[in-house]
């Protein structure tokens, strides 16, 4: 008979005994789906929507300043200088690029790497990704990544676990991931965040040790939050920013 531990505010009962292998990617799908819509991520989304809004209906240069800060930092970049997030933001509204038309989230991505390159810490891969991502959010129809996974810091360490370093690069075919013993039926935005969130499950998995139900759901409570900050820090920061 399983063992469980009953813990509250967590996903339910929550099994010590190890999973089998083959059924920890796939608990790990179901678990994530479940936690989804109260994750940082979609609670990001649901914010720069208001942010939006609340720029359409005032046309405030600043609150559409403290838009691209949020879609620039608030996930994964809070650690950014604030000059770089100046520059960045600044590029952003040079580009006029929430009233541009792009193909796919590929078009998107490049746009903002070619605005971004030469800022430090904003020309990485990961900001350039969450900016994209972020921002693909407020087109109508959302512009999210389709064809391909894109892989840096923790979905990176997470993909070399699971295919070994020689086998990943930084962008790969979605095809790739979406096998019956990976990621099946899951889109590509969720792959990457399963990726870096699960990291060091499926670290233990690569060297072949035992995972419980309750080392994912224990996990799973920690991805609600996103580094939130006000309009007015934002913009007293950029304002007030030097090299």
């Amino acid at each position: 008979m399983s063992k469980t531990t009953s813990v509250s505010g967590g996903t339910g009962s929550q099994s010590t005994t190890p999973l089998v292998p083959g059924a920890v990617i796939p608990y790990i799908i179901r678990e994530y789906m479940k936690a989804l819509p109260n994750s940082g991520m979609v609670r990001l989304f649901n914010y720069l929507h208001l942010v939006y809004a609340q720029y359409k209906k005032t046309g405030n240069i600043n609150t559409l300043r403290y838009l691209f800060a949020l879609a620039i930092r608030a996930r994964h970049c809070w650690r950014m200088p604030w000059y770089s997030t100046k520059l960045a933001v600044d590029q952003l509204l040079s580009s006029n690029i929430l009233k541009s038309s792009f193909s796919d989230f590929e078009d998107l991505y490049k746009e903002i790497q070619r605005r971004f390159s030469g800022i430090y810490f904003a020309e990485g891969p990961l900001t350039i990704y969450d900016t994209a991502l972020n921002l693909g959010q407020l087109f109508t129809p959302k512009i999210e990544p389709k064809k391909f996974v894109y892989l840096s810091a923790g979905a990176w360490e997470g993909a070399k676990h699971l295919k070994g370093r020689k086998n990943i690069s930084p962008i790969m075919p979605i095809t790739g991931w979406q096998i019956p013993s990976l990621f099946p039926g899951v889109d590509s935005m969720y792959i990457e965040d399963i990726l870096c969130i699960f990291k060091d499950i499926f670290d233990k998995m690569s060297k072949g040790l035992p995972i419980t139900q309750a080392e994912i759901d224990d996990i799973l409570k920690k991805i609600c939050c996103f580094h939130l900050f006000s309009e007015g820090t934002a913009i007293s920061k950029m304002n007030n920013a030097h090299p």
